[in-house]
């Protein structure tokens, strides 16, 4: 993704989520810095221009979910990063 927008998608207390996207590729990057677990939750995704019905694959342990509402479903995230790419 040398080319391609950034938008921010989430900014919530320990956490960070944004989308980058091309022509060909959309890719959410979930961060998260707390001590504690972020709660399983889904994330907004509309604002982002990504339809429902959108499946996305986590690339590090490849969980799939798809865009229900205008929102991502996202499991419990201890510290660390998500990555979520579009299939």
């Amino acid at each position: 993704l040398i080319d391609g927008g950034f938008q921010v998608l989430s900014i919530e207390e320990d956490t960070f989520a944004y989308l980058r996207d091309s022509d060909r590729d959309q890719i959410i990057v979930v961060a998260h810095r707390g001590l504690a677990p972020r709660s399983a939750s889904p994330l907004p995704v509309a604002h982002g221009s990504i339809p429902d019905g959108t499946e996305f694959v986590d690339v590090i342990n490849g969980a799939r979910a798809s865009v229900v509402n205008g929102h991502l479903p996202l499991p419990e995230l201890p510290a660390g990063v998500m990555v979520w790419q579009s299939i």
